[in-house]
């Protein structure tokens, strides 16, 4: 037997035959047909992406009830769900594990929200001149506020790593960067900014020494800011980690000149939603725009020439 009959009989043998009650009237075949989609996946052996032509009723045309492939319900958090989230859903392992060493980082951000609200609180509660109230109230506003801000900057990464967009890797990188900038600061632990940094551990030093109107506070008290501050640097490397890895993924993806064409087609995807809006704001301040355009004449006229090709792109993709 020849590899050609083999194939031609394996063909046979595992061909999927209709059912009976899949059986439909040609009206109903010529009214309703599936979808037919290309999905991307990575291969076992490695993370390259692998083309897979999916036959799916994703959109339940043929069998008239909506398919739930892929699940869409709201999962995350398990104990109220706000958000989908599905890390089996990247495209490859090696961003898959990105995403998990990412999301690693959260909880432990969180954690350390919380060791450096004990900290300053125990400080507070200590009593004596150094006692920092304001940092404590902040503190408490880290904690509820925190990781909700972070796990939105969370969810551009998801995004970006999902799409393999680069617009989004590099909104992620810049949030990402200002939250880092934070964590030094409380690292560094200013009065007033809610953390248990070295400028804290120096003004509660002072208190140690007992006075005719305090006791003098315990020397646990700066241990546990010590602690606070050292978590804070640990958070803080972690995170440069994770933009390492990150601003490989973007580069990856192609970078800033992907990044700039992207946004200009976010852009000009706005501009056509809002193509109403736009004509009449540009109808009511015509002189203004024309006054503006003349002024600057020179610099439009550079920034066209410098990404000449990211615009050529960009007409070619919408045209």
């Amino acid at each position: 037997m020849t590899m050609r009959e083999i194939r031609i009989l394996r063909r046979a043998l595992f061909v999927r035959w209709p059912s009976s009650a899949s059986v439909r009237s040609p009206r109903a075949v010529a009214s309703s047909t599936p979808v037919r989609r290309s999905t991307r996946r990575a291969t076992m052996s490695g993370d390259d992406y692998e083309d897979i032509d999916d036959d799916r009723d994703t959109e339940g045309l043929v069998s008239g009830v909506p398919n739930t492939y892929p699940p869409r319900t709201k999962n995350f958090p398990p104990c109220y769900p706000l958000f989908y989230h599905n890390l089996d859903e990247m495209p490859t392992r090696q961003l898959k594990r990105m995403m998990q060493k990412v999301l690693l980082g959260w909880f432990v951000a969180i954690f350390v929200y919380v060791i450096n609200l004990c900290a300053l609180g125990y400080s507070l509660f200590s009593g004596g001149s150094g006692a920092d109230t304001i940092s404590f109230i902040m503190a408490i506003v880290y904690v509820i506020g925190g990781p909700v801000v972070s796990f939105g900057i969370y969810m551009i990464l998801y995004t970006a790593a999902r799409k393999n967009n680069a617009m989004y890797y590099c909104c992620f990188l810049v949030w990402f960067a200002a939250l880092t900038i934070l964590f030094v600061v409380l690292a560094f632990g200013p009065h007033g900014f809610g953390g248990s940094g070295l400028l804290q551990i120096i003004t509660r030093a002072n208190d140690l020494t007992a006075t005719p109107t305090h006791k003098g506070i315990s020397p646990a008290v700066l241990v546990t800011l010590g602690v606070g501050m050292l978590l804070w640097l640990c958070v803080v490397g972690y995170h440069c980690y994770i933009m390492w890895m990150v601003r490989k993924q973007w580069n990856e993806a192609g970078g800033m000149k992907a990044t700039t064409k992207e946004g200009i087609k976010a852009s000009a995807q706005v501009a056509h939603d809002n193509k109403d809006t736009i004509k009449q704001v540009a109808r009511d301040n015509k002189d203004t725009i024309k006054k503006v355009v003349v002024e600057n004449q020179d610099v439009i006229r550079d920034a066209v020439v410098d990404n000449k090709d990211v615009l050529i792109d960009v007409a070619c993709d919408n045209s």
